[in-house]
């Protein structure tokens, strides 16, 4: 098992797994969104 020691790390895994649900990708959810911003992870792609 994986060991975490930032919440950052983890926020960056979640957003690197690529996880879909039937709502959508898991960086379009408002709560995980919100928790990237917490964890200062930039989760939209830059232009």
């Amino acid at each position: 098992m994986l060991e975490f020691k930032t919440l950052k790390e983890i926020v960056e895994q979640l957003k690197d797994c690529g996880y879909e649900c039937e709502a959508g990708p898991l960086v379009n959810n408002i709560a995980f969104q919100k928790l990237a911003e917490f964890a200062d992870v930039e989760i939209r792609e830059q232009p």
